[in-house]
C-alpha cells in the first residue's frame, strides 16, 4: 500500500513538473516561431505545423493582432479551388470561407474586432462587395489560406498565388 502510494505521488510530480515543456508546444507557439505577424509563412511538414500532408493541397498562415486595428487579406489567382479559415490561439475555428464567395474567386476580406469595425464604419468603409468585411472579438488570431493543386501542371499558378497573397494592417484608402 505504501509502495502504491509512493509511485503515486512520484507520478503526480513528474506530471507537475512537465507541464510547463509540453505546454508551450502547441500549433500557435509553433506558428510565432515560423516568422512575423502580418506575413504568410508556407505551412509543410518541416515546419511542424502539418503532418501528414496532402500532395494536392498547398497552405500558409499568416497571424494578426486586431488590437493593432482591423487587418486587410488579399489574393488573386484563376485557381481550380482555394479556401481560408480563421483560428483563433487556442484553435477554435472561428470563419471559414472559399473561392465562392467572390464572382471572380479572388479573396478580399478584412477581419476586424468590434472596435475595428466602429471604426471603419466612421471612415465610411462599407461592405460594397469588394470586400468581405467580418467581426472577431478576439486580440489574436491567425489565417490558414489553402488552395488545390490538382496536377503538377498548376503548380507555378499555386506558387504565384501565395507569393502576391498579402495580409497587412488595413489602411484606408
Amino acid at each position: 500500500m505504501l509502495l502504491g502510494l509512493v509511485g503515486a505521488a512520484i507520478v503526480h510530480i513528474a506530471v507537475l513538473l512537465l507541464v510547463p515543456l509540453y505546454s508551450s508546444k502547441n500549433a500557435w507557439s509553433h506558428l510565432e516561431a515560423l516568422g512575423d505577424a502580418y506575413r504568410f509563412h508556407h505551412l509543410s511538414e518541416k515546419s511542424g505545423l502539418v503532418s501528414d500532408q496532402d500532395p494536392l493541397m498547398e497552405q500558409a498562415a499568416c497571424r494578426f493582432d486586431l488590437t493593432d486595428g482591423p487587418v486587410h487579406i488579399t489574393a488573386e489567382g484563376n485557381l481550380p479551388f482555394w479556401s481560408l479559415s480563421v483560428y483563433a490561439p487556442n484553435g477554435d475555428n472561428l470563419y471559414s470561407l472559399n473561392d465562392n464567395v467572390s464572382t471572380d474567386r479572388e479573396l478580399d476580406l478584412i477581419i476586424a474586432d468590434p472596435i475595428g469595425i466602429a471604426a471603419l464604419r466612421a471612415e465610411g468603409v462599407q461592405n460594397d462587395g469588394r470586400s468581405i468585411i467580418i467581426e472577431q472579438d478576439v486580440s489574436e488570431a491567425a489565417v490558414v489560406l489553402r488552395s488545390f493543386i490538382p496536377d503538377a501542371s498548376w503548380q507555378q499558378q499555386v506558387k504565384n498565388f501565395f507569393t502576391q497573397a498579402s495580409c497587412l494592417p488595413y489602411e484606408a484608402g
